[in-house]
């Protein structure tokens, strides 16, 4: 099976983005999103999420650095299930608007996780 590391999509009239088949089954355990570094989103497998990025975020009590982390990653996070037979998720209207997307949609595969973002003009 081919590696996807890039997507287009147009999200339909409930923002919901589908999945490319091929991706489905890393999203088995469901999907986080979340806001990303810069105006852009990430989407994260939830298994990926919990084992990968939760501890990151756990880090020291005290670590100003872990505590921005923390609002970064966390402000706005959704976490769902991809809806069953069309493989979609719904990106909720404040994600949207924090990576001034519309309708059109770019997701580049960055490791283990997407960069969910507006197309370049």
């Amino acid at each position: 099976m081919a590696t996807v590391d890039y997507f287009e999509r147009k999200l339909d009239d409930k923002r919901r983005l589908t999945i490319p088949p091929e991706l489905r089954a890393k999203f088995a355990s469901g999907a986080v999103i979340t806001r990303g570094f810069g105006k852009y989103l990430h989407l994260y497998p939830k298994d990926v999420w919990e084992n990968l990025v939760e501890p990151r975020l756990a880090g020291d009590i005290l670590d100003e650095r872990v505590a921005d982390l923390n609002i970064q990653f966390r402000m706005g996070k959704t976490e769902q299930s991809l809806d069953g037979k069309q493989g979609r998720v719904m990106i909720e209207q404040h994600l949207l608007d924090y990576a001034n997307i519309n309708r059109d949609v770019v997701a580049v595969g960055v490791g283990n996780y997407w960069r969910v973002m507006a197309p370049e003009d």
